[in-house]
């Protein structure tokens, strides 16, 4: 099987795909995170929700700062706006996660009594961060069937997503016909936000820490700042006051959502952008270095070499010798 393009994420790791179209805003995937780098996808956001299952292998979700495991049978849902990423736990065979995104917009008008009375109370509420349906509650099991109904009409009849569809067997494509699928897709949105409303008191309320959103505001200032002056001689100090905070508080912000310190991060994101214009422009690899930050080209072609494990000439055509 094919590994998956790298998650196209813009200075914010906001994900940059569109979800579906404006006129249907659904879309869905399956991923295999074994195929992924690292096992892992990256800490990314997007406004839509999401629901992702887990149907082999067992998955850590970082949500903000915080982490959940999402085990085989069980689908978590992610509120709009969060921080998250996903990592598999095992490494001894692959990690297959159908998901989609939606708009909440695609059940009801953001104006209507419907959004109002019967999503608004689970969309983008800070003390719903997330749930965890697991198939040993009844209504968290029909919760699941009629969710992975959805998966097999968008597997059938949907948009393809822009990521390598990896297979999904599992799910009976061949026992279902439809003439009319956005329609059974919203049926069954519909009687999904249903279940929520009907069992709303059951639902864990997990309110995100009171410095949660301050310190993600925080970090996508800093981000912000490091996209603008990637190319300049940065410090953690030049960071840290582009959020108006200490340079020991920057250091957590990036440790608690990136695990890595804010110069290893500023390195990071200059190799990702070498490898845009090296791959992109005729510039030379010197040339390339120095627009990056490099201001050393041994340094950058050694420090390029450590994350890619090619050095620049390589990676820009790979027919070169190495």
């Amino acid at each position: 099987m094919q590994e998956n393009p790298t998650m196209p994420l813009n200075h914010l790791l906001r994900e940059m795909l569109p979800c579906g179209s404006a006129s249907f805003p659904i879309q869905y995937y399956v991923d295999n995170l074994s195929l992924c780098s690292n096992r892992t996808v990256p800490l990314h956001w997007h406004p839509e929700l999401e629901f992702f299952s887990v149907t082999k292998g067992s998955v850590n979700v970082q949500i903000g700062s915080g982490n959940v495991l999402v085990s085989e049978g069980e689908t978590i849902l992610i509120n709009g706006n969060l921080l998250h990423g996903y990592r598999q736990v095992t490494e001894s065979s692959d990690c297959i996660c159908p998901n989609v995104l939606f708009a909440g917009s695609l059940i009801a008008p953001l104006t209507s009594d419907i959004y109002n009375k019967y999503l608004f109370p689970f969309l983008y509420q800070s003390d719903l961060p997330y749930i965890i349906f697991s198939p040993g509650i009844e209504w968290h099991q029909q919760m699941i069937k009629t969710l992975f109904h959805i998966y097999t009409l968008l597997s059938k009849y949907g948009a393809e997503g822009s990521y390598v569809k990896h297979s999904d067997d599992f799910l009976p494509k061949d026992t279902i016909s439809s003439d009319c699928f956005e329609l059974e897709i919203l049926q069954d949105l519909c009687h999904i936000f249903q279940l929520l409303y009907t069992h709303k008191d059951e639902l864990p309320r997990t309110d995100l820490p009171k410095n949660e959103l301050t310190s993600q505001i925080r970090l996508k200032r800093m981000l912000e700042y490091i996209e603008s002056h990637f190319a300049e001689k940065l410090s953690v100090e030049k960071i840290a006051a582009s959020a108006s905070i200490s340079r020991s508080e920057a250091d957590r912000c990036f440790q608690k959502y990136c695990h890595l310190s804010p110069m290893k991060y500023v390195t990071r994101h200059r190799i990702e952008q070498a490898k845009l214009l090296l791959r992109s422009t005729s510039l030379s690899v010197k040339e390339i270095g120095f627009q990056c930050g490099f201001q050393d080209t041994s340094y950058f072609v050694k420090t390029f070499r450590k994350y890619m494990a090619v050095s620049p000439s390589k990676y820009k055509n790979p027919s070169s010798p190495d």
